[in-house]
């Protein structure tokens, strides 16, 4: 009985230190793509695309309908788990942003000529997103 209360002990300690250990890391992670994150210094809605400057120099262009096409909110997508693609057919070919907003320091949020305005566009997806200028 005494070994096994020894093993009880040694086993919740190790499970301790590794919960700790994967506390501080996720605060590391976190606190580390926080900073090295990219995040956009101008956002220009021009008649025929979106155009965003991010600090690290780089520069994005997006065309209207394509960012719209890609807002992946629940109304537009569907929830989990029964995500579904965005029904083109529902956005129309001429669809342009009217303004945006900031969300946090993680994403931009746009009101468009659709009355659409619940999707939230995190800077990881507009890098992806984006045609290089």
């Amino acid at each position: 009985m005494y070994e096994y209360l020894q093993n009880v002990i040694r086993v919740r300690s190790a499970l301790e230190a590794s919960w700790n250990i994967l506390q501080i890391l996720e605060l590391l992670g976190g606190h580390m793509s926080q900073n090295s994150l990219s995040r956009p210094i101008n956002v220009q809605l021009l008649p025929e695309s979106i155009i965003i400057k991010w600090d690290d120099g780089l520069i994005t262009n997006y065309e209207h309908r394509y960012l719209r096409l890609n807002c992946r909110c629940a109304v537009c997508v569907g929830e989990w788990p029964s995500r579904r693609e965005i029904d083109q057919s529902v956005v129309p070919d001429g669809v342009y942003a009217l303004e945006y907003t900031h969300v946090g320091q993680y994403a931009l949020q746009f009101l468009w000529s659709d009355v659409h305005y619940t999707g939230i566009y995190t800077y990881e997806l507009l890098r992806k997103l984006g045609t290089y200028v």
